[in-house]
């Protein structure tokens, strides 16, 4: 019996990555081509390759990947961003409470008299003078 070989077909050099164009890729990150190209620029996007002279592209499985990182990020927070996030948080709620008793304070010394020294008359007050 003679054994037949079949031969392999060569295996696609990325097999089940599609090419993404710009809009295609919106569709997976809703920023704007402007944004997008900031991003790139400044290392915190995958970097697309030229398709032709007009036409940028990148591959799915790079903008995926890209995804899931962010994914994985809020996941596992860094515990140092953590620790400032609380801090804060505690500066923002100690400001608040400050800006508070300073308003207080003000509104008690505006209840007390006007700037004559006279004290302050309600319109029913003012009302009841004037007759």
């Amino acid at each position: 019996m003679a054994e037949t070989t079949t031969a392999k077909r060569p295996e696609a050099a990325f097999p089940s990555d599609r090419v993404l164009t710009l809009p295609m890729v919106q569709q997976v990150v809703p920023y704007s081509p402007l944004h997008l190209r900031r991003m790139w620029e400044g290392g915190k996007f995958p970097k697309p390759f030229k398709l032709g002279v007009n036409r940028l592209a990148w591959m799915e499985s790079t903008i995926n990947k890209w995804v899931q990182d962010r994914i994985d990020e809020q996941a596992a927070p860094d515990p140092d961003q953590q620790e400032r996030s609380a801090k804060g948080v505690r500066a923002a709620r100690e400001a608040r409470a400050r800006k508070g008793r300073a308003e207080t304070e003000l509104g008690s010394k505006r209840t007390g008299s006007n700037t004559l020294g006279l004290p302050h008359l309600s319109v029913a007050k003012r009302e009841d003078i004037a007759r």
